[in-house]
């Protein structure tokens, strides 16, 4: 176990200098050595979730979304539910940057159920940042604009800044498309007193950069943390 756990600390330092695929190594080596264990499930689960955030770095996100069931799993089996909620978070980021848009949505369901449950607002404000670009991919603005919305104002009342940063930066475009929609739907009102026009149509002014997450904002899980 202890040249395990040295193994993870040397993947720990790789993953912060920037090297993934050696970090990667380093973890799955330490997940071997550590599923010899039977019964140290949550060794297993940390060095999962370690490694999948290395597959994501590398933009393996399928192979991400297998490390995270095997966290997933053995986190259920220790009935720890808060890690439980951020690993079904992190899963629903890795679908959604695989196009699996479903699967994500029912990921992002779980995790939100999960820390209303627990009352863990941290954990809501992160859901809802990761909803709200779930929102924006499927192209649908408003609803990107509530649950981003819904995320400052956690992040705020938390004076959680680095948090709310990223989620204010992801908020704006579409504030400003919003304000654009309620601008022509004001002119076309004005040029059709009867109202009789069609929907304005809102075409997204990009997609989220990729995550930026350190070591400690993974621990804790999810977009906004990245």
């Amino acid at each position: 176990m202890a040249a395990a756990r040295a193994a993870n600390g040397v993947g720990l330092v790789l993953w912060r200098d920037g090297d993934f695929a050696g970090a990667l190594s380093k973890f799955e080596w330490a997940q071997e050595r550590f599923e010899l264990l039977d019964d140290d499930y949550y060794y297993v689960a940390q060095c999962a979730n370690d490694a999948a955030l290395a597959l994501r770095a590398l933009g393996r996100n399928l192979a991400a979304v297998s490390q995270y069931t095997v966290a997933i799993e053995k986190f259920n089996r220790l009935e720890y539910h808060l890690y439980h909620a951020r690993s079904r978070m992190n899963r629903g980021i890795a679908h959604m940057h695989s196009g699996l848009m479903a699967e994500a949505e029912e990921d992002l369901g779980e995790a939100h159920r999960v820390f209303a449950r627990l009352g863990d607002e941290r954990g809501l404000g992160r859901t809802d940042h990761n909803l709200g670009e779930l929102r924006a991919r499927q192209r649908r603005p408003g609803a990107a604009r509530r649950y981003l919305k819904r995320a400052t104002d956690v992040f705020e009342r938390l004076g959680a800044t680095q948090n709310l940063q990223m989620a204010q930066e992801d908020l704006s475009p579409w504030e400003e498309t919003g304000a654009s929609e309620r601008e022509q739907a004001g002119q076309e009102t004005a040029s059709h007193p009867s109202g009789a026009h069609g929907p304005a149509s809102c075409e997204p002014r990009g997609f989220f950069g990729q995550l930026k997450r350190a070591r400690g904002a993974h621990r804790e899980g999810g977009r906004s943390g990245p």
